[in-house]
């Protein structure tokens, strides 16, 4: 049986990952009206291995991942447009439980995690269950969602003009871009349609992505306040380990007992994530991630700081009317 889904993916140099997510696709309960590869600019083969499973579209400069899924979105001809990553991996019945719960009444849109790391490495396997702490507590409806396990009606998608193409990474246009679809109907939290996803494998690329992750976060709330007064699937306590981290750092400079504190109290605020951890992958990895916690926070405050530079850079252009960067 196929469906009316549009399956949108962006990719930019994804030659490692992009054959098992496409082949994944191609193996649903419930088939694609179409598979979508939006090549965003990449430098490797990512197009040549895609050509033979999917449409491929290529963007002519690389747009960020919101600009790639506009791209694939304005081309495809489905009522419904599910997106993913070309780092994911889909369970056979991920589109047949998207379709079905789309019939619900009120509901617009459907989101859904991950079940699992797709990878092996230790960051990975961290990066995964710290991601299922922060949605533990997650309701039927959720006001934000992230963009790789995410579909949406057509009409829906165009009444709030797509993804904002203002974020050059993938960051945080998924944010804004669940919170508008959440500002005209249900999104549908599915806890049972994980994916698996092959997250950062080294600590360099993991605390890159975690910078650009708080970055971006300082842009968005300074292009589109209206997300502060709603709970994001970051979750709050995020926001309050960035301001103890900061307030450590500040005290390393004078006061060693307070630094000390801090980083107890950076320990106290993952005091489950470590538990997780060690539970599921022993007391060495345990060691490790609460070794490893004040460093990624400390990599946050730098991305914070940069945020605030760059956020005034793009003001500054957007006031003398100049095309941000």
């Amino acid at each position: 049986m196929k469906s009316m889904i549009s399956v949108v993916i962006p990719a930019y140099n994804s030659s490692k990952t992009i054959l098992p997510c496409l082949l994944s696709l191609r193996a649903q309960t419930v088939a694609p009206l179409e598979i979508i590869v939006v090549d965003d600019a990449s430098a490797d083969n990512t197009a040549d291995l895609a050509k033979n499973y999917s449409t491929v579209i290529k963007n002519t400069h690389n747009k960020g991942a919101g600009g790639a899924r506009n791209t694939g979105a304005a081309v495809s001809r489905g009522e419904i447009i599910a997106f993913t990553d070309s780092d994911c991996v889909l369970p056979p019945t991920w589109l047949q439980k998207i379709s079905e719960a789309l019939c619900g009444e009120g509901v617009g849109a459907v989101a859904s995690g991950y079940s699992g790391h797709a990878g092996s490495s230790f960051i990975g396997a961290l990066a995964h269950l710290e991601l299922l702490r922060r949605r533990k507590s997650f309701g039927k409806f959720v006001e934000t969602a992230p963009s790789n396990n995410f579909a949406v009606k057509r009409e829906v998608f165009d009444a709030v003009g797509g993804f904002p193409e203002l974020f050059a990474a993938a960051s945080s246009e998924d944010v804004v871009f669940s919170f508008n679809v959440s500002r005209r109907c249900g999104i549908r939290w599915l806890e049972d349609n994980g994916i698996k996803h092959h997250f950062r494998d080294t600590v360099k690329g993991y605390l890159a992505q975690q910078y650009v992750f708080a970055r971006d976060t300082v842009l968005m709330y300074a292009f589109f306040p209206g997300i502060k007064r709603v709970k994001t699937h970051q979750g709050f306590l995020i926001y309050f380990e960035a301001i103890v981290s900061a307030m450590t750092l500040i005290a390393v400079l004078k006061i060693w007992p307070w630094f000390l504190l801090g980083i107890f109290a950076l320990w106290g605020i993952n005091a489950a994530l470590l538990l997780d951890v060690y539970r599921v992958l022993g007391i060495n990895a345990a060691v490790k991630t609460a070794l490893f916690v004040p460093v990624r926070d400390f990599n946050w405050v730098y991305g914070v700081a940069a945020g605030f530079v760059l956020t005034a850079v793009k003001y500054f252009r957007t006031k003398t009317n100049s095309p941000p960067p």
